[in-house]
């Protein structure tokens, strides 16, 4: 009779050894985008503790958890639980992280006229081989460039856009716009070059001077562009109608100055010796 009470006892002293406690869970998802977060969603039973685990490193003791994955790969997700009394159970779960791309637009202005050609300049990170571009500029065109590009507006007194998506055919996707581009009718491009703006001297081997066409109290934006229309010098608000630039810094070879005032874009073509 002993030995039986002793294994009455046992059975209800230690539910470990029957595994009364069960580790279970859900997960919002099973493949996401770098910097994606998947929630984790508890079903255990029989359990008060819990631990969860990425890659056997601890990460979280609460009851339900997430996580914010930043970085390509596999990724296993265990949960332990354990009832207080000396049970425990586990269970794992992958999770597939796919590269997620960044696409950043760079314009040199919204505002420009019909006869002039936007530099759509842009970087991008994380992008794979077969990334796929869609360009939208509300004119009704589209293009599927990957590399900078010119895009011109022919019909002035409308607002257009520069807006981008691209996708790296794995779900994982980014997109940029930008918004409210100005299209002016002007003059032509003959009469446009006859304006009163210029450089001089023209080509230079040091500081050199642009004449502003700048009159009852206005002011103009000036960038100075160099061979790869990447801006290497930016004046805001000028007011004075000459404005002195100082070599310093800037390699010989062909330039582009552009100026911007709230009636037209002029770009004039210089060199530097």
């Amino acid at each position: 009779m002993k030995v039986k009470f002793l294994i009455i006892v046992l059975f209800f002293l230690s539910p470990a050894i029957f595994g009364q406690c069960n580790a279970s869970f859900n997960s919002t998802a099973t493949s996401v985008c770098s910097g994606g977060t998947v929630n984790f969603i508890n079903t255990s039973t029989s359990s008060s503790g819990y631990v969860w685990k990425i890659n056997e490193v601890a990460f979280s003791t609460s009851t339900n958890s997430s996580y914010l994955f930043p970085a390509v790969g596999n990724f296993f997700i265990e949960l332990i639980a354990s009832d207080g009394l000396g049970c425990f159970d586990s269970t794992t779960t992958l999770i597939t992280v796919n590269q997620t791309p960044t696409i950043n637009i760079s314009l040199l202005t919204i505002i420009l006229y019909t006869s002039d050609s936007l530099y759509i300049n842009f970087s991008t990170t994380g992008t794979l081989g077969g990334t796929f571009y869609f360009w939208d500029f509300c004119d009704g065109n589209t293009s599927t460039s990957a590399t900078p590009f010119y895009n011109s507006w022919y019909t002035g007194g409308g607002t257009f856009c520069v807006c981008v998506e691209i996708d790296n055919n794995n779900g994982c996707s980014d997109a940029d716009c930008e918004i409210g581009i100005t299209v002016i009718d002007d003059l032509g491009l003959e009469e446009l070059n006859n304006l009163p703006v210029s450089v001089f001297p023209n080509p230079s081997s040091g500081d050199f001077t642009i004449k502003l066409p700048l009159q009852n109290n206005s002011t103009a934006d000036v960038f100075i562009l160099d061979n790869l229309n990447r801006v290497v010098r930016t004046y805001n608000d000028v007011q004075e109608s000459q404005l002195l630039i100082e070599r310093i810094g800037l390699e010989t070879g062909m330039y582009h100055v552009v100026v911007e005032t709230d009636q037209r874009r002029i770009v004039v073509p210089m060199v530097l010796n």
